[in-house]
């Protein structure tokens, strides 16, 4: 397991850039794999992911994509308030 979060992007997905400044403002590591490789736009395919962001944790543990990551982080890190970035 890596101790760095994983995150599914494209080019101009505003969503995609939203995720990733939000793990950014909480100091979270991340490895980003762009949908531009065909080897990470099959991986989605295959296993029947539709849009992207696509967001696991550091422990492996799909949590979706931006909306699900910020509801994610107000269940952990922010405990239970929302935070405005």
């Amino acid at each position: 397991m890596s101790d760095r979060y994983l995150i599914y992007t494209s080019d101009r997905c505003s969503y995609c850039v939203k995720a990733k400044k939000l793990l950014r403002s909480e100091n979270i590591s991340f490895e980003e794999r762009s949908l531009n490789v065909d080897t990470n736009k099959q991986y989605l395919v295959d296993n029947g992911y539709k849009t992207v962001p696509q967001i696991w944790n550091h422990r492996g543990e799909h949590i979706g994509g931006y909306s699900e990551l910020r509801q994610f982080f107000i269940r952990t890190i922010w405990e239970g308030k929302e935070k405005d970035l």
